[in-house]
C-alpha cells in the first residue's frame, strides 16, 4: 500500500467488508437461538440455504455481472445487497422473515471478486503476491476485531436493564459498515472505465 497510495481507499472498502462479515460466525448462532428459539436442526438448514444461495452467486452470477456491468457497478451492487441483507437479518421479527434475507445477502458475493479485480489492475505482475498478502492481512485484522465488536454489541443490547432491547443490533451495525463501505467504493472508483466483456478474477 505504501507504494500504491491509490489503493488505500479500496483497501479501506474491503477491510470494512471483511469486518462486517465477522458478525456471521461470531453471533449468528447466539442470535438465532435467542430471538427465534432455533435449535441445531434449524440452524443447520439455514446454513445449508446460505451455502446454496452463495454457491449460485459465486458460480453463476459473478462472471456475467462483471462482463455486462463492469467491476465498479458490480462491486457497489454487491455491497448494497450485503447491507440490505444484514438489515433484514437484524430487523426480522420471525425466522421466516430472516430467511427472506438469505438470497439478498448472497448477492454480496459479487463484491469481493469485483474488488480484487479493481485492485489487481492497479499493481504490476510482480506485485500481485504482495497484494494478496495485504488482503489476507486485512482479513486477519478484521477477524481479530470483529468477534469482540459484535458479541459486545449483542450483549449490550439484550441486557435486562437495557431500555432499548434490540437483539439484531450486531447485524444492523454490520449493515452500517457495509453501507459506509459502499459509499467509499462509489467515491474511490469514480472514473473507472469498464471494458465490455472483461472477465473477473477467480474469487
Amino acid at each position: 500500500l505504501a507504494g500504491h497510495r491509490e489503493l488505500f481507499g479500496l483497501a479501506a472498502v474491503i477491510f470494512l467488508s471483511f469486518l462486517a462479515h465477522e458478525v456471521l460466525p461470531s453471533t449468528f448462532v447466539l442470535y438465532a437461538g435467542y430471538r427465534y428459539g432455533w435449535g441445531a436442526a434449524t440452524v443447520g438448514m439455514t446454513l445449508a440455504m446460505v451455502g446454496i444461495c452463495s454457491g449460485a452467486v459465486q458460480g453463476g452470477l459473478v462472471g456475467p455481472a462483471v462482463r455486462r456491468f463492469g467491476e465498479r457497478k458490480t462491486l457497489i451492487t454487491g455491497l448494497l445487497c450485503g447491507a440490505l441483507g444484514f438489515a433484514i437479518y437484524g430487523l426480522a421479527p420471525t425466522g421466516h422473515l430472516f430467511w427472506l434475507g438469505i438470497p439478498v445477502m448472497a448477492i454480496w458475493g459479487l463484491a469481493n471478486p469485483s474488488m480484487q479485480g479493481l485492485m489487481t489492475k492497479r499493481v504490476g505482475p510482480s506485485e500481485q503476491g504482495r497484494l494478496q498478502g495485504t488482503l489476507s492481512s486485512l482479513r486477519g485484522i478484521g477477524g481479530m476485531l470483529g468477534p469482540g465488536l459484535f458479541t459486545f454489541t449483542f450483549a449490550t443490547f439484550i441486557k435486562d436493564k437495557q431500555s432499548w432491547h434490540l437483539p439484531g443490533a450486531p447485524f444492523l451495525l454490520a449493515a452500517l459498515l457495509l453501507f459506509v463501505s459502499m459509499t467509499m467504493a462509489t467515491l474511490v472508483t469514480r472514473g473507472h472505465v469498464h471494458t465490455p466483456g472483461a472477465a473477473p478474477p477467480h474469487p
